[in-house]
Formats: C-alpha cells, structure tokens, sequence
C-alpha cells in the first residue's frame, strides 16, 4: 500500500495509519440542517491550491467541546487572586478545574453520535473528542472540500480546506475544530537590531539596557541569599515560530552580563514535536533574548525554554495576509495535561491582531491561561510594538482595517495581550524619568472580544473619564479589557545572536524583565512556605500604586492617529507602570 507524503497528514510512506470506520448509520434528521461555521475569503498569501486531495488520505481531527460554567470558573480564578479574598492562595488542581469546565453531557452525546452517524468513532479526550478521519469522510462530515495546497516559497503541501460547515444543533455545542482553515508559513520576523561591541556597555543606562542597568532600575537583587533560594522555583519562558534559543549564545551573553553564573543553562522541553536546533546558523534573535534576559535576572532558577511547534485556526486580515499566529492551543494543551512540573512564571513574547483569531478559538486559549492562573502560574504576556494598531512599524503608514467584510476603519489590539487571564507588558525607555518608548510605539489598547473584567474597572474608568469628548469614537471598545497592565524597559538590550553581539528592543525584552521580577518574587514566597503569586492582576491592581513607577509621558501612535497618551494612574500605553521590586517585595501578599 502506498501513501502520499504531505505535511500535516497522518500517513507516511514507510507506513500508513489505516482508519477503522464503524458501519454508518442512517441519516438522521437530527444533524440537518447545517450552517457554516468557518470560513476563510481568499487563499492565504504564499499558498496555491493544487487539486482535491486524495480521499482515503488521514486527518487527526481535533473538536474542542463547548465548556460549561465559564463565568463561574472566571469567577473563582478572580478571587484566588484577590489578596484581600478568603479564597486567596487556593489554587486548584487540574482535576477541579475539569469537573467544573466539563462540558454538557448531551454535547459530548451528540458529537459522538454525530460521528458515529457518518461512521467515525471518536474518542474523548479531556474536553476535547478526536478521531482519525479519511478526507472522503471529513468532505461529508464537514460539508466541505479538502484540497491539497502548496506553498510558493517552500514547497510544503497541506490538506485543508476553505471553510466547513456544522449541524446548526451542534453550533452550540463546539468551539473549534482542527485540521481545517489552518495554513502554515514559513518564519517572518522583522527584529528591531542593530550590531554592537561587546565591553563598551554604557554604565549610566542611558543608552543600553543591560543586565546591571535593569537591576539598578528596578532595585533587583544581583545574589540571592542561599537561605532564601528555593529551588522549586520555575521560569518558563515559550517560544513560536520555530525559533530556538541557543546554548552557545548563552555562554557568550553570560561572559558578558553574568560572568557569575557562566556554564550554568537552561532546559529545552519540547511540544508539540518542537525542535531544539543548537546550529548557530539558526539561532532565533527572539528565542536569545527571551532566554538571555531570563537568565541574566534570574539565573539562580530553573528556567525551561517550550519550543513549541504547529498553527492555529486562522482568520486573514488586511495586515496578517499569512498565518503568523502561535499555536497556543498546542502549549496550552501540554501545560495542562503534562505531569510534568509546572512553571511557576510563564513568559510569551508573542502575538497577532486579535482579530485574525476566530472569536470562539481566542476565547478558548483564554480560558486556558485562566486555567494555568488558577494553578498558581503567573503568566506574563508581551503587548506588542505597534501602537494601537498593527502594520507596518511606521506608525503613520498603518492601515487598521476590520477583517469582518466590513473593512471599516479601527484600532488593532493584539491577542494573547488582551486576553484578561494574562499580565501585559508594555514598553519603556530612559531613566529619571522613564518615559513610554519612542523608537517604536508600544501596544495597547481594548479588546473587542473580550468585556473588561472587575479587577480593572476603577482603573480604567478613571482614565477615560478624562479623555476629551468624543476622541477616537468608534475607533476603539471603551468596554473592553485593556491593556497594558504593567510595563518595563524596552529599548536596545544588548545579547548575542549566532555568535554575533546585537542590539535588539521591543516589548517582549520589557516581558522577559517583568517576568524575572515576578520569579524574583515567587522565589522569596516559596523560601518562606508561601504559596506563589499565580494570576497578578487583581493584587497588581489593588496595590500598583504603592509598588509600581507611574509613567507620566509617551504616547502609542498609530492608524494614523496619535494613539493614547501616557498619564498619572493606569493608562493604555504602559499600564500601572513599571517594577520596583522593593516595594513589591514589602506588597506581596501575606
């Protein structure tokens, strides 16, 4: 028997995963009629279709079930986080969290039935169903036509199909379904580098953000008293795109920033059949510095570096024409069903327009990280370098156009920065004072998917309250989530990429800072039999205040627009402000 070759399909040459089709049943009234469910309006950029795919050729399926007691699950994550809340510190185990997430019994009824009427058996499997389906099978199933496609630059080929479609009684009843409207591409990144010479950092930090700039900033310790250093403590930080973080590079920076701890590492796990290329040749510039600054502020630590590989479902927009998107879902699904010890400080210096992302899809990543909170992981998010918008790095020259048909005019938030369950990371720059970066403008925003959540209603109301009347309607969700939530420095961090020294900014560089302030902390918690931060926001809005730098000045320009402006309290270009990890140590909660 022989099997085409193509990615993302089951089969190989050497040998063929054959399905195993149960007798189909009749057809039953109960899943007609259909409606459509997903659908994309043009080929993404770079790929041509070929022709039908072969019928009897593989597919995994992958369909997430619609989960039940959202609101009261969100609630709870809420209050385990809330300082002054009974509750506070409880964090619950992943089998807690299923029982209240379960979905419906009738949903996993139908889907399962729904599949054994077209003669496929599905198997449940967490919150989700999954079967091995042929593409004849899938093309019924999904009232759909799977068809090969090539890539132009590559020449990867994928089955996949332009749209699918669901009985309207299991609309419902499913978020997501997948392999379908996903389409792979090939690395795009645009690093904002510049080369450097090593020894020549500036000592008065007004140029380079090093290692020693960043803890004279903030008040961080440079050594850890061995008393206070327990090593349970975890930071996690999750690369995308097939980016690697390279060991070699590694001992380089370290010689440089943290001679102290030279030829000490980090760990690689990897997800989803993530890789671990250690060719310099392929070192990532954005996997270095996620690593480099995490172990420059906390090398006492553990730090696990998640390559993580595949794509999500994805919806093209006019400034995201590819499928840039990161395969949250495939972390998500790992870190939540691993045995594995979880970090206890996630990093993601990653992301897209919010609204490439099928609503329901990003919902349910959301409600993933919610889940990670819930078990006392804090997860820290980057927000992005576009300003409000997102397009090109010229602010003036973006075009922020909705990708609903309607292709109206508006401010792009990025996704998973406005997800609710997250802390957001803007970007900052100078020092007395630390104003909003200027050479790019930091992300930020309100959310059109997502409602603003309780934590953060004073905050914003405040600042929009004094906004001038009528500014930027339209043009942007006042009830949404906002965001940034916190910032950090975010202009020329000087690391090592390929064995060469560059200068890279941006706020993923502001993320992995803010991120080894929270291990800083969980750190001193855990030394003292306290329980680790886990979801920040509540306690971050509570005390900011008392425990943050207020950033006064800057503005996140954007869509042709001047963007939000910097101001006393919250605001949407660099949240609560940045770390003074001395005063969050005497606010951390008891």
């Amino acid at each position: 028997m022989h099997c085409l070759v193509l990615t993302g399909l089951v089969a190989i040459a050497a040998s063929c995963i054959v399905a195993s089709p149960l007798p189909a049943s009749a057809s039953s009234p109960l899943f007609e009629p259909y409606q459509e469910f997903h659908s994309l309006n043009t080929i993404p950029k770079n790929w041509e279709e070929q022709q039908p795919s072969p019928p009897d050729a593989l597919l995994h399926f992958k369909i997430g079930l619609r989960q039940q007691n959202v609101d009261d699950f969100h609630q709870k994550v809420i209050d385990i986080s809330t300082p002054d809340h009974p509750s506070y510190g409880m964090h619950m185990s992943q089998a807690e969290i299923h029982d209240i997430l379960r979905p419906a019994d009738d949903s996993t009824q139908l889907v399962l039935e729904w599949l054994q009427s077209h003669g496929i058996q599905g198997v449940l499997d967490n919150h989700w169903v999954k079967a091995v389906v042929t593409v004849s099978q899938a093309n019924k199933l999904l009232q759909t036509q799977y068809n090969t496609y090539r890539n132009v630059v590559n020449g990867d080929q994928v089955i996949r199909t332009m749209a699918y479609h669901l009985p309207t009684i299991l609309a419902d009843h499913i978020d997501l379904i997948s392999p379908t409207t996903t389409f792979p591409t090939a690395l795009q990144v645009s690093p904002d580098v510049e080369r450097w010479e090593p020894n020549v950092i500036d000592s008065t930090c007004d140029n380079i953000t090093s290692i020693f700039c960043l803890q004279e900033i903030y008040r961080l310790p440079r050594k850890i008293h061995p008393g206070t250093l327990d090593k349970r403590n975890i930071f996690g930080v999750a690369g995308f795109d097939g980016e690697y973080a390279n060991y070699q590079d590694l001992q380089l920076f370290l010689s440089e920033q943290r001679p102290d701890f030279l030829h000490t590492n980090f760990t690689v796990v990897s997800v989803n059949g993530g890789l671990n290329s250690q060719n310099l040749s392929e070192a990532g510039t954005e996997a270095n510095l996620d690593i480099q600054v995490a172990r420059g502020l906390a090398p006492q630590y553990k730090t696990i570096f998640y390559s993580v590989a595949g794509l999500p479902p994805f919806i093209p927009s006019f400034n995201t024409p590819t499928n840039t998107d990161e395969p949250l879902d495939k972390l998500l699904d790992f870190l939540l069903t691993t045995r594995q010890k979880l970090p206890h400080t996630l990093s993601i210096s990653y992301g897209s327009e919010e609204q490439t992302y099928p609503k329901t899809y990003a919902e349910r990543v959301c409600r993933g990280f919610a889940q990670l909170g819930a078990r006392g992981v804090s997860v820290i998010v980057a927000s992005g370098n576009t300003g409000v918008g997102y397009g090109s790095l010229d602010p003036t020259a973006q075009e922020c156009l909705s990708n609903d048909g309607k292709n109206e005019t508006r401010f792009i938030p990025q996704f998973l920065a406005s997800c609710p369950f997250v802390t957001t990371v803007g970007a900052t720059v100078g020092v007395n004072p630390e104003v909003a970066v200027k050479r790019f403008a930091s992300g930020g925003g309100f959310s059109w998917y997502f409602p603003r959540p309780s934590y953060q209603a004073t905050a914003v109301d405040e600042y929009l309250a004094q906004l001038p009347q009528g500014l930027y309607d339209g043009l942007y969700n006042p009830a949404g989530r906002a965001f940034p939530d916190v910032a950090a420095q975010g202009n020329y961090y000087p690391i090592w990429v390929g064995g060469n020294p560059i200068l890279i900014g941006g706020s993923s560089a502001s993320t992995q800072t803010f991120a080894a302030v929270i291990t800083l902390l969980n750190g001193q918690r855990l030394s003292e039999g306290k329980k680790p931060l886990g979801f920040l926001n509540p306690w971050l809005y509570a005390q900011g205040k008392h425990m943050l730098n207020d950033i006064l000045s800057g503005s996140n320009p954007g869509c042709d627009t001047p963007g939000f402006s910097a101001t006393k309290g919250w605001d949407p270009v660099t949240g609560l402000g940045t770390p003074d990890y001395v005063k969050m140590q005497k606010f951390s909660p008891r």
